[in-house]
């Protein structure tokens, strides 16, 4: 599990901010462009879970997949920061825009009551 420093405080008045001006677009009707999405994350087979642990978030909605491009982890399975909105094709959590690629779908060879019971969805 990579180590991470914590944010200054004019690195984290930097990210509220650009949080609110996305938000302010996005209330506007405007989406990202496609620049935008190139350049974030991707997240594939993801799904929708609350986040997890016991801190602040914690039973937030956020997304769960394989992540590729991201600033600050390896690619691979992570979960994101709480969703903050969603659209077709991307979404933008408290920290950054994800775009997003095949939804996870469970394996055919897992029954039904074992799928149910995990909160997969077929």
């Amino acid at each position: 599990m990579p180590k991470f420093r914590r944010y200054t405080l004019a690195e984290l008045k930097a990210r509220n901010d650009l949080l609110n001006a996305d938000l302010d677009r996005l209330q506007r009707g405007e989406e990202p462009s496609e620049a935008e999405l190139a350049d974030a994350p991707f997240l594939d087979r993801w799904r929708l879970v609350g986040y997890p642990g016991f801190g602040p978030g914690a039973g937030r909605l956020c997304a769960h997949g394989n992540v590729q491009r991201h600033p600050r982890l390896p690619s691979g399975p992570c979960w994101t920061s709480p969703i903050v909105a969603m659209g077709d094709g991307w979404i933008r959590t408290e920290s950054r825009f994800y775009a997003l690629g095949e939804p996870y779908k469970p394996s055919p060879d897992i029954p039904d009551e074992v799928a149910e019971a995990l909160g997969l969805k077929r």
